[in-house]
């Protein structure tokens, strides 16, 4: 039997976070769902636990007694949102050289594919026109958003420096240098 920390009491560290963050003038009440239908609930069940099911009904009598910006408060949590950033490389220490490069086959999982004009095959008979985007975001996770066109032949396993330039022209938000050095940064 799993045994968790209090879900009550950190629901409430996560309100008085909130309200410090937001100002304390925004009213905020407080939830916890328990969402595995197999956990049991022993003894008396405070009001604010609920199974996913009332949520909805919940929500929904607490909007009619509340009166918020909800502009505001929407544009002030877009505004703060920071994307986690996790170096993968670090994390699992790794090296460039533990990495496996190729364009992965969602058919048979192979990392062999190759591009022929501007479709990709494998081996296995499948084909992909769009196979490298998800070899790209798997550079993005590991190395970071920027890569060069040397970069991208070894991990997309090509040797075609126009059609990689190609590839990365058209999945980069920009790019800086010359053409030699020019870097490019991944969506």
């Amino acid at each position: 039997m799993d045994v968790f920390d209090d879900p009550l009491l950190q629901v409430r560290r996560h309100r008085m976070q909130f309200l410090e963050w937001f100002g304390s003038s925004v009213p905020c009440d407080t939830f916890v769902v328990v969402s595995n239908r197999k956990a049991r609930i022993d003894g008396d069940v405070p009001t604010n636990v609920l199974r996913p099911n009332s949520l909805p009904f919940h929500v929904r009598k607490k909007e009619g007694d509340v009166c918020i910006d909800k502009i505001a408060l929407r544009k002030r949590l877009l505004e703060s949102h920071q994307p986690r950033e996790v170096d993968v490389m670090k994390r699992m220490k790794l090296q460039p050289r533990d990495i496996i490069p190729g364009v992965r086959c969602l058919e048979c999982g192979s990392l062999k594919m190759k591009r022929r004009r501007t479709v990709w095959h494998c081996s296995c008979g499948a084909f992909d026109k769009k196979a490298h985007l998800a070899t790209l975001r798997d550079y993005k996770l590991l190395f970071g958003e920027q890569i060069t066109n040397r970069q991208a032949r070894w991990f997309l396993q090509m040797d075609d420096y126009r059609a990689v330039h190609h590839i990365l022209k058209t999945n980069s938000l920009k790019s800086e240098g010359p053409n030699k050095k020019k870097i490019y940064f991944l969506r």
